[in-house]
């Protein structure tokens, strides 16, 4: 059964991570999982089938959810997420269900890896999102959720976001090998916060700031709970760079955390989510006043919004086959700037 409301209609995916016990667990976005009434959530499986779902557990800055489905078909099959290392170029199948069009594949190749989106939350939150990867493949709006799949039938990635129809983000499985398994044994998965408001180091940024490193990420402002206060030095002032665009000048640049090299944005909060969690401490190596130094931070856990069920947007979720293993949902998608 479908489930519609009187305002407009939506439609996302989801993939069949695990079945176990004649219940599947299958994955998709957190903004499609957690903004609507947890109770609310129906799957729609091949042939017109559906089924309601239960939500698991999600974690926000990623964008990953999962969601459990009892009694599903047999014919249901699973799709394995994918060990090996992405490659630019690297050839790949989009699922989804874009504009209301079931059962729609694009096809498209990995047009970058190690990218990091950010986006500003309903409590006005800047967050993160890393790691992602990016593709060429056509992705219309209601493909939330949707695997990307390499010429081995593995999942290498979910569709999060895109600014236009042909550049488009996704999770990479690094991420989902983490954190699904984690949610589906914990309910929850915390990240690692340290509570800074950075920009990379380019061209620009180190010319403003008279600094002979392109690489890192520098320290542009830290909030007023950031457990990296009084540790790692913000922007003291910000200057007019190009096009006009606000620099910030005088933060510390972050180089490496516990030894491990941090070129950009994406590599900082890739470390952060993935191999450290919440309340351990972490060394970060700064460029300070021209020289390098190392302080020791003790990282909090990132501020988790609870589920809010919307009161202006039902969606229909319709199917979207690869085999059994891709569903359809019907939830809540309200989120500006993702599928």
């Amino acid at each position: 059964m479908a489930a519609h409301n009187k305002v407009s209609a939506w439609e996302a995916s989801g993939w069949i991570y695990e079945i176990n016990d004649s219940g599947a667990y299958i994955v998709t976005n957190w903004h499609v999982a957690e903004l609507d009434d947890p109770t609310d959530i129906d799957v729609g499986f091949e042939g017109g089938r559906w089924a309601e779902a239960t939500v698991v557990g999600a974690n926000e800055p990623t964008d990953i959810a999962v969601i459990r489905v009892e009694n599903v078909p047999e014919s249901a099959t699973t799709v394995p997420v994918s060990r090996d290392s992405i490659e630019r170029g690297q050839e790949i199948a989009v699922f989804g269900s874009p504009l209301f069009y079931e059962e729609t594949v694009t096809g498209g190749i990995v047009s970058g890896v190690n990218r990091s989106l950010t986006y500003q939350n309903a409590d006005d939150v800047t967050v993160p999102t890393a790691p992602m990867i990016q593709t060429d493949a056509s992705i219309e709006f209601g493909s939330s959720g949707g695997p990307w799949v390499n010429c081995q039938g593995e999942v290498v990635g979910m569709t999060v976001a895109g600014p236009t129809s042909v550049t488009n983000f996704g999770i990479s499985s690094r991420a989902l090998r983490v954190i699904v398994p984690a949610i589906i044994a914990d309910g929850s998965y915390p990240l690692s916060y340290i509570g800074a408001g950075t920009i990379d180091v380019d061209a620009t940024v180190a010319e403003v700031n008279d600094i002979d490193t392109t690489r890192g990420v520098m320290v542009a402002n830290l909030t007023a709970n950031s457990p990296a206060r009084n540790k790692l030095r913000p922007a003291t002032a910000v200057s007019k760079g190009i096009r006009q665009y606000a620099i910030p000048v005088g933060g510390d640049v972050i180089l490496a955390v516990d030894g491990v090299p941090v070129e950009d944005t994406a590599d900082l909060y890739t470390y952060l989510y993935l191999e450290t969690r919440p309340n351990e401490t972490v060394t970060f190596t700064v460029l300070r006043n021209g020289e390098r130094q190392r302080e020791r931070v003790t990282v909090g856990e990132y501020p988790v919004r609870p589920p809010q069920t919307s009161t202006t947007t039902r969606a229909t979720f319709s199917e979207t086959t690869m085999t059994q293993s891709t569903t359809a949902l019907s939830s809540t998608e309200t989120m500006s700037g993702r599928r």
